[in-house]
């Protein structure tokens, strides 16, 4: 028997997570991708449960205590880490043909699991027009799964591993091509409107009953039902969606899927009064029970009740906290009529109850991309399998932690998979949580390097981005800012002495370019000056002024001429600083600045540059910020 490494990947991401225009998107699309891995891990371990010699299961990665169990699939639970999408393993076999075999078996064991899910689905709305014939063909291609080995000769597994890596980049360069077949018939129709890239296999034709011709590929259903199928797969007018996207749509309960406009509205709710909170409580709840029994759990109101119940203080979906949600399903309804009576009623008195609260909640919120440094150094290091299983299992245990720790800073974590975080925070519990990522997984890694003696140049790090948006913008657009956050924050731009171990901030405004910001963890003077600046915009003192950050910036610009490039900051930039912040410390009132805080900023321009401390000031006010009036001039 000889020994092979063999590792499948499961994509792909684009469609499978990155389209997605609402929270339920992300959520389930991160869940069908685990599953879907899970189940691949399942059939390696079933094909050799226990290695000769070492009694262990030939999974890598993941490397689960209890394979049998934990791979099994699962409903929907947001309590547990996610299982990446590359998987590894050691397998006994006598030839490479007998890889191949147990290769596709475990492609068709991720197929599998996806056509179960697909069809549970549509479980949940029995009656929905599915055009079944393209569903099928659409489901047959979702997922795209590459497969690669290696012989370890010669017990040679540090180097099969690497040659094993090299091997993966390769066949993900070297693609089938191959696109689904579509009939002259669906070649017309409408694509999907979270990305564009598949067609329509929902049918909300307005018909009573489908023609002879029709009724093989499209399930009759009865006229006056749209507008439920509508709201229950969250469709506005003319929105339509393929396979994957009415998986993403009916997958789990709505309860389960904390919306994004619910956590940006956090910072503001815990400002109310208790009297305050359960007054919109009472009318969420009302407006909840008078949505028409026609409609099914397809409610205007959700409750939320995901995230280990972390939002019991007010358990709904807060979209209409915002006035101008409310005004605008208001006005929906005087145009096509799509609420009822009862819902109108309550909306009004939901809007009169808002108005009485002499603040708004702000409509942004903050999306959490982390991933792990210098990774690929330390699995090299592993001159065994079971080296790289107990690094798996480091991950694994940081993995598991996180949701708990964004849980702590009142987030939701999307996904948790390896050194992989995708996350949802309140604007002033980014930076908390970003800290406690860093040293939950500098702990996990410093310990398994120490307990194996890994010979490490680089020590693993945590480079983390921040991508600020509103609520309106899609999670699919919010995610892509996410990751450009990341790919900021790892520097692959920058001297390698600055590279990796950062964090970066994107702030997106819906009118305005985007401001970008990043720092490394270990300029802990920076760190620092950021979170006692967010100190000094928040609470009732507000010492600084919501156009100090434009102020400087504009001094940075209109001075740049003077600075040469090995300078940070030149002598006529640092006069015209010291200008403007006396000014703004002689005019007194309520944005006096402190001779502390001057210093604060003077020695941060003297370290970073002006430029970087404008926007060092402008994305720690939006941070700071729970009400639209915490932005002054901002909003």
């Amino acid at each position: 028997m000889n020994t092979y490494l063999i590792t499948i990947a499961i994509g792909p991401v684009q469609s499978l997570i990155e389209a997605a225009r609402r929270t339920r998107d992300l959520w389930t699309g991160s869940w069908v991708l685990s599953e879907c891995a899970k189940a691949a891990a399942k059939s390696l371990h079933d094909n050799q449960a226990n290695l000769p010699n070492t009694g262990s299961s030939c999974l890598i990665f993941p490397s689960p205590e209890s394979p049998e169990t934990e791979l099994l699939p699962s409903d929907f639970n947001d309590q547990y880490a996610n299982i990446s999408n590359v998987i590894r393993a050691e397998i006994q076999a006598e030839e490479t043909d007998d890889i191949k075999v147990i290769a596709e078996q475990a492609k068709q064991a991720a197929k599998n699991r996806l056509t179960a899910i697909a069809e549970s689905a549509l479980n949940s709305a029995k009656g929905l027009p599915i055009r079944r014939d393209l569903w099928h063909n659409q489901i047959e291609h979702i997922l795209e799964m590459f497969a690669v080995w290696v012989k370890v000769e010669d017990n040679q597994y540090q180097t099969a591993s690497k040659k094993l890596n090299a091997l993966l980049l390769a066949r993900k360069a070297s693609r089938h091509f191959e696109n689904p077949e579509i009939s002259e018939e669906h070649g017309s129709l409408l694509k999907s409107s979270l990305d564009g890239a598949s067609e329509s296999v929902v049918a909300l034709e307005e018909k009573d009953k489908t023609t002879s011709e029709e009724s093989n590929s499209i399930v009759s259903f009865k006229s006056g039902s749209i507008k439920r199928y509508k709201r229950k797969l969250g469709l506005a007018n003319k929105e339509v969606l393929d396979a994957l996207g009415v998986i993403k749509r009916l997958s789990g309960k709505a309860e389960q899927f904390t919306p994004y406009p619910r956590i940006c509205a956090d910072d503001w709710l815990n400002t109310l009064s208790n009297d305050q909170q359960e007054s919109l409580s009472l009318h969420f709840d009302k407006l909840k029970n008078a949505t028409d029994s026609d409609y099914g759990d397809a409610c205007l109101v959700t409750d939320v009740k995901g995230n280990n119940n972390a939002y019991s203080d007010f358990p709904f979906d807060g979209e209409l906290l915002y006035d101008f949600r409310l005004q605008n399903a208001l006005q929906n309804t005087e145009r096509d009529k799509s609420l009822s009576t009862s819902e109108q009623r309550v909306l009004g008195e939901l809007q009169n109850s808002l108005r009485s609260i002499n603040s708004n909640p702000v409509p942004y919120g903050v999306i959490l991309k982390a991933d792990g440094d210098n990774m690929g150094e330390l699995f090299s290091q592993a001159q065994s399998a079971t080296q790289s299983r107990a690094i798996s299992q480091a991950l694994h245990k940081f993995a598991s932690s996180v949701r708990q720790l964004v849980q702590k800073h009142q987030g939701h974590a999307i996904y948790a998979g390896g050194d992989d975080v995708l996350a949802m925070l309140p604007l002033d519990q980014a930076i908390p949580c970003a800290e406690g990522l860093i040293d939950e997984f500098s702990n996990c890694m410093s310990s398994i390097i120490q307990e194996h003696h890994l010979d490490i140049t680089k020590v693993p790090s945590l480079s983390v981005g921040l991508a600020i948006g509103h609520f309106m913008q899609p999670l699919g657009h919010l995610r892509a800012r996410a990751v450009r956050a990341e790919k900021l924050a790892k520097g692959d731009h920058l001297p390698s002495d600055k590279k990796r171990n950062a964090l970066s901030i994107c702030l997106g405004l819906r009118s305005g370019p985007e401001v970008s910001w990043r720092c490394r963890w270990d300029d802990e003077e920076t760190i620092n000056a950021l979170k006692t600046v967010m100190n000094a915009y928040s609470g009732n003192a507000q010492e600084l002024s919501s156009r100090t950050g434009f102020a400087i910036r504009s001094v940075a610009l209109q001075f740049a001429w003077s600075k040469t490039s090995s300078e940070i900051i030149s002598p006529i930039q640092q006069a015209e600083l010291k200008r403007l912040l006396d000014n703004l410390n002689k005019k007194g009132g309520e944005h006096k600045i402190s001779k502390e805080m001057i210093a604060l900023l003077t020695q941060q321009a003297e370290h970073i540059g002006l430029e970087a401390l404008a926007d060092l000031l402008i994305i720690a006010r939006w941070l700071s910020a729970k009400a639209m009036s915490d932005l002054g001039a901002m909003e």
